[in-house]
């Protein structure tokens, strides 16, 4: 089937917008593309696909957030606070909408800035949240090989100091530019058919570069996780059965841990070049366990709501949420009794 690729260029530190039926990633534009505002009718079929998938995301997610606290399933507070941070996530990106502005192609300034900047402050928000949360299940992991280092792991794994990391994150971003916009109100505008935008290109690379950096962190500690669990389900199968590591294991590994190199390999092209690639984002759903279905929900929920992608910070959230998808791999190695924090 022929797809129509609508090509938009953004700002400066936006990319040019690829959509259709299938989402495209790409770079950003030349520093000295001009301002264009969106005429959102244009778009009306993928502003109802948009809202509505952010807010069945929101609802969902929050219906989920509000059983585990009711239930007192507190044990994970990161693992919490990477649900909440995608509740805000979802609620922000579709404020037009919600605020009744969805086909308004210059909506209140009060509403535009802050949608422009908390699309800016989403990107560290939730890949500081992914971050913590795989620094947690590291640590969990590494301690029970290492136990001489069990100290070191426990206090590079605090968890009122992981749960600090996104606010440190996205506070900076999100203060900056309600300044920068107040200050000058030309900046920001419709730039998306989804949200608004705050044209200003340190903001904005600020922001992408928190995120990528992030997201390689979470994929470094995604990978030393698999390793060493697939280390210790072998030793373990070799010392009981003598059968050796599971297959499927081995197929579903290799399977995530490709695609979360993909996804990041595409990332760091969008990032330096206007490579315009195509990025499916529900891949692994064939992972249901009932060992694991406490984290398949938070995972799948995160995965399956994301939107078509239209701008560069949705590549990092889409790429961070792909390595959590290697998290929930890695659960599979481990017995529901596992030390590694997120049971």
């Amino acid at each position: 089937m022929l797809l129509r690729d609508i090509s938009v260029r953004y700002e400066v530190g936006m990319e040019a917008l690829m959509l259709n039926y299938i989402p495209h990633l790409s770079g950003f534009p030349p520093p000295t593309s001009p301002m264009l505002i969106i005429e959102p009718q244009d778009y009306l079929s993928h502003l109802i696909l948009w809202n509505a998938f952010q807010t069945c995301a929101a609802v969902g997610n929050s219906v989920l957030f509000i059983v585990n606290i009711l239930s007192r399933n507190t044990t994970n507070l990161v693992l919490l606070n990477l649900t909440l941070a995608f509740i805000i996530a979802s609620i922000s990106f579709s404020i037009l909408a919600w605020s009744g502005h969805a086909l308004n192609q210059h909506p209140p300034f009060e509403v535009c800035l802050w949608s422009g900047v908390i699309a800016l402050s989403n990107v560290p928000l939730i890949g500081a949240s992914a971050l913590a949360l795989s620094l947690k299940v590291w640590a969990g992991v590494m301690m029970t090989g290492f136990p001489a280092w069990r100290g070191f792991y426990e206090r590079v794994s605090c968890t009122p100091l992981l749960l600090l990391l996104p606010i440190v994150s996205a506070l900076p971003v999100f203060c900056a530019g309600l300044v920068i916009g107040l200050k000058d109100r030309s900046i920001v505008y419709r730039g998306s058919p989804m949200y608004c935008v705050v044209n200003n290109t340190p903001l904005q690379y600020a922001s992408l570069g928190l995120g990528a950096v992030y997201s390689l962190t979470c994929l470094c500690f995604a990978i030393g996780i698999v390793i060493r669990l697939l280390y210790m389900r072998w030793r373990i199968c070799s010392i009981l059965d003598h059968s050796g590591i599971s297959y499927s294991l081995i197929l579903r590994t290799l399977l995530f841990s490709v695609f979360v190199g993909v996804a990041v390999v595409a990332n760091m092209v969008s990032f330096t070049s206007t490579f315009a690639e195509v990025m499916p984002d529900v891949v692994f759903l064939y992972l249901r366990r009932r060992s694991i279905s406490h984290l398949w929900h938070y995972q799948a929920n995160t995965q399956l709501y994301l939107p078509v992608p239209t701008s560069n910070y949705h590549q990092c959230c889409t790429v961070i949420t792909n390595v959590n998808a290697v998290l929930v791999l890695s659960r599979v190695a481990t017995s529901p009794s596992s030390p590694t924090g997120v049971d």
